[in-house]
C-alpha cells in the first residue's frame, strides 16, 4: 500500500516535527525527508512507513493539520510474487541440502569435492538474494509508504498588510544586493583586461594633448615672427 498526498500547512518545519513525532508514535519511521525553500516559498517531502494496519487512523490524523489538496492511494498484491518466492526459496535449499550430502560422502574425489563447493558458494548466494527479497516484501506487506509534500500556504497582501511590506522591502534590499554582487563579480572579472587598455588609452589621450599644445605654441611663435 502507499499513498501521496499534499498538504498545505502555514509552517513547514513545524509540520515536518508533527509528522515525525505522529509516525514514531504509530510504530513507524521516517525513510526520508528534505525541505528547500526560504519564508513564504518553503517547501518539504517526506517518505514515511507506517504500519499498515493503522493507515486509516494515521491519515485521518495528519490531514488535519493541513489542508490536503492532493491525495492518491494505489494497494499492490504481492500475495502471487510472494508464494513464487518461497517456492524457490524452498527448492534452493533443498538444493544445499544435497550439495552437502555430496561433500559428506567419503568416495567424492577430489575434483568432485571442489565442484560442489562452487556448487554450494552459488546456491548459498541465491538464498542470500531470495531471503532479502523476502524481508522486503514483508516490509511492503507490514508497512504502508506516505510520501507527503508540503507547501507552505500564502496569505493574501491586504490580510498582513505589515508583513507585506516587510517582505517586499526585504524582496528589494535582497534585490539590490544581487545586482551589486554582480556588478562587482563582473568588475572583478573584466579588471585584469580593462586597466591595461584603460592604461594605454590615457597614454594617448596625454600624447595628443601634448602634441597639440607642442602645435598650438608653434602656430603662436610664427605668428609673432609675422608681426
Amino acid at each position: 500500500m502507499s499513498v501521496d498526498t499534499t498538504l498545505v500547512v502555514t509552517d513547514v518545519e513545524a509540520r515536518e516535527r508533527a509528522l515525525r513525532e505522529a509516525t514514531e508514535s504509530v510504530g513507524g519511521y521516517v525513510a526520508d525527508a528534505t525541505m528547500s525553500g526560504e519564508r513564504d516559498e518553503r517547501s518539504g517531502h517526506m517518505e514515511l512507513h507506517v504500519p499498515t494496519d493503522g493507515l486509516g487512523p494515521f491519515m485521518t490524523r495528519i490531514s488535519g493539520m493541513g489542508e490536503v489538496t492532493g491525495y492518491s492511494e494505489r494497494a499492490e498484491d504481492v500475495t502471487d510474487q510472494r508464494t513464487d518466492l518461497k517456492a524457490r526459496l524452498k527448492n534452493a535449499r533443498t538444493q544445499e541440502a544435497r550439495v552437502q550430502e555430496l561433500m559428506a560422502q567419503k568416495t567424492s574425489t577430489l575434483g568432485e569435492i571442489i565442484e560442489a563447493e562452487k556448487e554450494l558458494a552459488r546456491v548459498r548466494e541465491n538464498i542470500e538474494r531470495m531471503d532479502a527479497q523476502d524481508r522486503t516484501l514483508d516490509g511492503r506487506i507490514t508497512f504502508a509508504t506516505v510520501r507527503i509534500s508540503l507547501q507552505t500556504k500564502t496569505m493574501e497582501s491586504w490580510r498582513t498588510p505589515l508583513q507585506s511590506i516587510a517582505r517586499s522591502a526585504s524582496n528589494g534590499a535582497h534585490g539590490a544586493a544581487s545586482i551589486f554582487m554582480f556588478l562587482a563579480m563582473a568588475f572583478a572579472t573584466l579588471a585584469p583586461t580593462l586597466v591595461p587598455i584603460g592604461l594605454a588609452v590615457l597614454a594617448i589621450w596625454s600624447l595628443i594633448r601634448v602634441h597639440g599644445r607642442r602645435k598650438q605654441r608653434g602656430v603662436l611663435a610664427e605668428a609673432a615672427v609675422g608681426r
